[in-house]
C-alpha cells in the first residue's frame, strides 16, 4: 500500500484545517503547528471531527490547543512523580539491603542477591567496574586501572563531592562504594 498524500506547508495545513471548519487565528495556528506539528495535534482535534473529515460546528483551535497543553502538563507531572517514586523505592531497597547484608555485600557476597545467578552477579560487578569510572571521570574525578588496583583522583577543577572525599581515600575499587552510590551509578 502506497501513501499518496502530498506534504503540505504549514500555511497549507492551516488553510486545510480552516476549510474543514476549524475556527481560529491563522497566525496563532501557524505558530503552534510549527512548534508541535499537524500530526501531533491531530489526536487532540479528533473528538471534534465529523464523519466526513470536517470539524463539528464552532470547533476552535484554542480548545484543541488547551487540550494539548493540559495533556503536556499532565505528562510532565506524571513523569516527575514516577521519577520520585523510583528514587524513593530504590533508596529504600538499597538501605534495607545494606542494613541486612552490609553496605558492600552486593560486591562481596553473591548470596546477598539471591535472584542473581553467579554469572549475573559477575556481570553486575563488571558493569560497576566499567560504568562507574566513566560517570565519575566526566566531571568529578579521574579513575584508572593500574595492575589490579584502582586509583581514584578528584579532578582539581571539580567540586569535591562528599562521597568521593570520604570513599576515594579508603577504597581501592569502584565496587567498594556503598550500595546506594553503586545503585545510582549502575542505572
Amino acid at each position: 500500500m502506497r501513501f499518496e498524500k502530498p506534504a503540505l506547508t504549514i500555511k497549507q495545513q492551516v488553510d486545510l484545517l480552516c476549510r474543514r471548519g476549524l475556527v481560529g487565528d491563522a497566525g496563532r495556528m501557524q505558530q503552534c503547528l510549527k512548534a508541535v506539528s499537524y500530526y501531533r495535534l491531530s489526536g487532540y482535534w479528533y473528538p471534534f471531527r465529523g464523519d466526513d473529515n470536517t470539524f463539528k460546528p464552532d470547533t476552535s483551535f484554542t480548545e484543541v490547543w488547551r487540550r494539548y497543553m493540559f495533556d503536556r502538563r499532565l505528562r510532565l507531572l506524571v513523569m516527575d512523580a514516577i521519577g520520585r517514586i523510583e528514587v524513593a523505592v530504590r533508596s529504600k531497597l538499597a538501605h534495607y539491603h545494606a542494613l541486612v547484608h552490609g553496605a558492600f555485600a552486593y560486591a562481596a557476597e553473591a548470596s546477598s542477591l539471591p535472584k542473581l545467578t553467579p554469572g549475573d552477579h559477575a556481570s553486575l560487578l563488571e558493569r560497576i567496574e566499567t560504568e562507574c569510572p566513566d560517570s565519575y571521570r566526566s566531571s568529578l574525578c579521574a579513575c584508572s586501572l593500574s595492575g589490579r588496583g584502582w586509583s581514584l583522583k578528584i579532578a582539581s577543577d571539580a567540586p569535591r563531592a562528599w562521597f568521593l572525599n570520604q570513599y576515594s581515600a579508603v577504597r581501592s575499587h569502584p565496587s567498594e562504594f556503598p550500595l546506594r552510590r553503586s545503585a545510582r551509578a549502575s542505572r
